[in-house]
């Protein structure tokens, strides 16, 4: 599971496009409102979550690009090659598996005495 860069190509049905432009035209029929702690307040973020299914140029494996919208002016896209549905559960199960690993690489490690 990878945040991808939307300059990054990727084939889709066969041709080569965009990650940018996948995300773009990507249908989003999910909705989700997710409450981050920064400090001591909160801040909301209502997101919309969508999928479409890519291969790397040169590569066989079908992954998922899972797309969020409403965090960023950009949408964040997640290349993943865990078997994803076009399902809420499935579509989650990704976001909220890669903002755990975002919230564990933003962890500064404690000095050891």
């Amino acid at each position: 599971m990878i945040r991808l860069e939307g300059d990054r190509h990727l084939i889709y049905r066969g041709k080569k496009v965009l990650g940018i432009h996948l995300a773009g035209s990507c249908r989003m029929p999910y909705r989700e409102r997710i409450i981050k702690q920064e400090g001591s307040a909160e801040k909301v973020y209502n997101i919309e979550v969508g999928f479409r299914r890519v291969k790397l140029p040169g590569r066989k494996e079908r992954l998922g690009m899972v797309v969020v919208k409403g965090l960023g002016r950009e949408p964040l896209m997640i290349l993943t090659s865990f078997e994803v549905v076009k399902s809420r559960k499935s579509l989650m199960f990704v976001v909220l598996s890669y903002f755990h690993r975002w919230q564990i690489e933003e962890t500064t490690p404690l000095a050891m005495a």
